[in-house]
């Protein structure tokens, strides 16, 4: 029996003892001074939690909200501070933030088109025929470890049929992500000069001209494919205008930044009717880049960058600002967020 009570009575004192050690560890969180990196870290972390929480509460609708924008706005204030940057607490948002889409392409996808933001240009769209994936990104520098993990990635990776990459920049064409494609036997389009000899399964496409295709994805899934040869600079910059077996029609421009391609845009105008563009948000002025397709709906993309510079990041509150002249209904989305659209 004494053998049984000193048992007990050790146990007792571990117990006790571990949760004084939490009630210290939880005191000294009460107390920054002399820890000004702990601090801002504790205080983006608590912060992020509040914006994830206002997120899903307030999802993306042609009409920002207030607190919506606030929310927004402070994820700009947040990621333009560099001491966070490769910090734990960015990536542990990034993953709440994209396991989300990870979560939901896993569900049935109902009607009308779906469309996923992730990171930096990357979309997704999806109807109940196919999944179409644009310029996928894990974020990161090369050579180090990426935003959004390879196992994350490699999850939504699974559940596409195809990807477009529109250019060769590193923040838009992430061979790790090409290779998870290849390897189950995936198509993706490229431009000429972008992996090539690399794998049967991705197809340079390029031209002066409009270059219309046909892709065929599997039994009635066919894609309707206008390929515009727009640039960024002098690098060549595809721009995909993607119809879906549905019948919706996004259009993806990548970092197309040149005016003097105009006249080629122009020439899909209407042909067919453009439902939702997804464009940069540096370009400037938008409203005369989005006139030329006359989209339903402009989505933007490339906000907060975190390879940039904080004066290249983009911010939502210049989304704002910029896109004030534009006529057509618009939508300022997120990583991790969906937005349905109807017809």
């Amino acid at each position: 029996m004494k053998k049984y009570i000193l048992i007990l009575s050790i146990c007792l004192i571990a117990i006790v003892n571990e949760t004084g050690a939490q009630t210290d560890n939880q005191q000294k969180q009460l107390h920054y001074w002399n820890d000004i990196d702990g601090y801002i870290k504790e205080q983006s972390r608590q912060s992020f939690l509040l914006i994830d929480q206002i997120l899903n509460e307030n999802p993306p609708t042609t009409n920002l909200s207030l607190i919506r924008k606030s929310a927004l706005f402070n994820m700009d204030a947040i990621l333009h501070d560099p001491r966070l940057d490769n910090n734990e607490v960015l990536y542990e948002f990034l993953d709440i933030r994209i396991k989300k889409i990870n979560e939901a392409l896993k569900k049935p996808v109902g009607e009308g088109l779906m469309i996923y933001k992730l990171y930096n240009d990357a979309f997704i769209i999806r109807t109940k025929s196919v999944t179409v994936a644009f310029d996928l990104f894990r974020g990161g520098r090369a050579n180090e470890k990426p935003l959004i993990s390879d196992a994350l990635i490699n999850e939504i990776v699974n559940q596409c049929d195809i990807m477009f990459v529109t250019h060769a920049h590193g923040d838009h064409a992430d061979k790790v992500v090409a290779d998870m494609f290849t390897k189950t036997g995936k198509k993706i389009i490229v431009p000429t000069g972008l992996w090539e000899g690399v794998s049967p399964n991705i197809r340079q496409l390029r031209s002066d001209q409009i270059l219309d295709e046909k892709i065929e994805l599997g039994k009635n899934k066919v894609l309707q494919v206008k390929i515009i040869p727009g640039h960024q600079g002098a690098l060549a910059n595809n721009i995909y205008v993607v119809t879906t077996p549905e019948g919706f029609t996004v259009a993806h421009t990548g970092d197309h930044d040149t005016k003097a391609d105009f006249d080629m845009i122009a020439k899909i105008k209407g042909r067919p009717s453009v439902d939702v563009l997804f464009t940069t948000c540096w370009f400037i002025p938008l409203e005369e880049l989005v006139n030329l397709f006359d989209p339903q709906l402009l989505i933007t993309g490339h906000e907060n960058e975190l390879n940039h510079s904080i004066d290249h990041r983009e911010s939502y509150w210049l989304n704002d600002v910029r896109a004030a002249k534009v006529n057509q209904k618009k939508v300022f989305m997120t990583w991790g967020e969906a937005f349905r659209y109807s017809k």
